[in-house]
């Protein structure tokens, strides 16, 4: 399992480590791992992943549990993706940038 980590502030999407993001190869399937690391804005919120590929305008929501998700087999063959966050308490909705995650292959 590779587990890719994202760092969470507020509306803001970020990569943890950029290196982390190197030589990922397009293709594989139930193998990549999002996690999540989540500013206090983000407590207490039903969260959720939405990953994009990039041939498709077709979007593919995963439920974060303890902070960690799946990346869905469904985007995993393109040579980029994208991935935002939503989340959900009570009224309050928040959602995050777009981020964009290219693989070789």
């Amino acid at each position: 399992m590779r587990i890719l980590e994202f760092n969470v502030s507020a509306q803001r999407l970020s990569k943890k480590s950029v290196n982390s993001f190197l030589r990922i190869v397009r293709g594989s399937k139930q193998y990549l791992q999002a996690k999540f690391n989540f500013s206090d804005d983000w407590s207490g919120m039903a969260k959720v992943a939405e990953f994009c590929p990039k041939t498709s305008s077709e979007t593919f929501s995963v439920l974060i549990k303890d902070d960690i998700c799946m990346v869905p087999d469904e985007v995993t063959d393109d040579n980029v993706w994208y991935i935002r966050l939503v989340g959900k308490k009570g009224e309050t909705y928040i959602c995050t940038n777009e981020l964009k995650i290219k693989q070789e292959g």
